[in-house]
């Protein structure tokens, strides 16, 4: 459990630096490819993500797309959808299609 524990903390903290960094550009947009492959995405994980996006949402506005979300993964996404601001994440069923949609004008 330990061990476990110390990964959900370096996941934690690894999204923090992205959402730091992302927050340090001078770029007022910001176009996210999320790659979920092999992860394990718990609610307690959603509500930290939904925190850092609220944070970028201040001074940024961002695009987002995934990768591999399937089953009870694709269902946190939903919801994650519901309560964020903006039009939210787009699931992608390949690289390309995710890609295409990110830098697609709307």
């Amino acid at each position: 459990m330990v061990q476990i524990a110390s990964f959900i903390t370096r996941i934690r903290d690894l999204l923090m630096a992205v959402s730091d960094d992302s927050l340090a550009k001078a770029e007022p947009h910001l176009l996210i490819l999320f790659d979920y492959t092999d992860a394990y995405l718990s609610s307690d994980f959603m509500k930290f993500a939904k925190e850092e996006r609220e944070k970028l949402d201040k001074t940024k506005t961002a695009k987002g797309a995934t990768l591999s979300i399937t089953g009870i993964k694709k269902i946190l996404l939903k919801g994650y959808n519901v309560l964020i601001k903006g039009e939210g994440i787009q699931m992608s069923d390949s690289k390309s299609e995710a890609l295409d949609y990110l830098v697609r004008n709307n």
